[in-house]
């Protein structure tokens, strides 16, 4: 079974990359872009309520969740709101994009590179422990 993830991304073309390319170990099970939206979203996802669908991922909502990954070029402050916001509701890890490393170009070599340091960054994920991961 795959482990199930959020995403946030303030860019549905990459938004839709990570859904297809974290198959079939991650299922993305649902993908906010906004901060807005995930500050309301992400803490009912994360203690089990509902939420409306969104356009992208499976909507698997049953089995928890596993991570929450951060996608793309969210600042620290809205990263830290969001996660601010999520923080008495459940302890999983938070996966970050590491803005201190040169970011790829967006091809699909670059798309390769970016899937492949965040593969890297949830199999180096401790479930269920609250923890920021960059990759």
């Amino acid at each position: 079974m795959s482990a199930p993830v959020i995403v946030i991304g303030p860019r549905e073309e990459l938004a839709a990359a990570a859904v297809v390319h974290l198959q079939p170990e991650w299922d993305v099970i649902h993908v906010v872009d906004n901060v807005e939206s995930a500050v309301a979203e992400i803490p009912a996802l994360l203690s089990g309520a509902p939420v409306p669908p969104s356009a992208l991922g499976s909507k698997n909502y049953g089995n928890g969740v596993a991570a929450v990954i951060v996608a793309g070029p969210f600042s620290d402050a809205d990263f830290e709101t969001v996660r601010a916001a999520s923080a008495s509701v459940s302890a999983v890890p938070w996966l970050k994009f590491d803005i201190s490393k040169p970011a790829p170009a967006i091809t699909p070599e670059g798309g390769a590179e970016v899937m492949a340091r965040l593969k890297g960054g949830l199999a180096a994920a401790a479930p269920g422990v609250d923890a920021v991961i960059l990759y």
